[in-house]
């Protein structure tokens, strides 16, 4: 009977180290195309999709659209510069993303708000002359609490060939860099950053590492 309670203890160990440890993205060849392909799957938006957060602490709520920049229907915006070559031996970078426009203010009162778009973006490069740290990948985004009030997250990782799938893990964290505000404290503390989840995009944010805006669905 022992050993039974052993097994089954034993194989739901094995279950809940595995749900626990992050996948890795499957990327065989680093080229613009797959890089592309693996970051698509932080950005599972449409145009149809709304980006509202909501800060229960703060009895805050945040609304904004996605918003086609382009006017072409395409979403996300996905960007490749490949001139000079697609294998490892080339230089070249791609990025994606996601422009979003708060739903609580008019775009045509001020005319600096059709410039200013909000939007999450990530960005890959290979840079061969840099032999110690080749790949480099940033993470940005830019967004309006209000009008007057808003913030950017900014990441920016280097690292070798053989260390570019670790570093696209399940969930980013992208730290708040700058916090713009007449009516908020903008002290930039630790913790206060963005977090990005594979398959789900952006979930939740702080600026203060202790209430956060979360992401609702209606």
């Amino acid at each position: 009977m022992k050993t039974k309670i052993f097994l089954v203890n034993f194989i739901c160990a094995i279950f809940l180290f595995a749900a626990c440890t992050p996948i890795e993205p499957e990327i065989k060849e680093i080229t613009p195309e797959t890089c592309v392909a693996t970051l698509l799957k932080y950005f599972p938006y449409t145009l149809d999709d709304q980006f509202i957060f909501v800060n229960d602490d703060l009895n805050h709520r945040i609304e904004a659209k996605a918003c086609d920049n382009w006017k072409d229907g395409i979403y996300p915006r996905i960007f490749i510069d490949d001139e000079m070559g697609t294998d490892l031996n080339s230089e070249w970078n791609c990025s994606v993303h996601a422009c979003m426009f708060n739903n609580g203010i008019n775009p045509d009162s001020i005319p600096w708000t059709h410039y200013w778009v909000e939007r999450i973006s990530a960005y890959i490069s290979n840079i061969p002359s840099d032999n110690d740290a080749p790949i480099k990948m940033i993470w940005r985004m830019d967004f309006r609490l209000s009008l007057r009030d808003y913030f950017t997250a900014y990441k920016e990782v280097s690292c070798k060939l053989s260390e570019f799938t670790s570093i696209l893990t399940d969930t980013i964290s992208v730290p708040i860099q700058t916090i713009v505000s007449q009516n908020m404290d903008t002290t930039i503390v630790d913790g206060a950053c963005v977090h990005i989840v594979r398959g789900e995009g952006i979930v939740d944010f702080s600026l203060d590492n202790k209430t956060f805006w979360r992401r609702v669905t209606k």
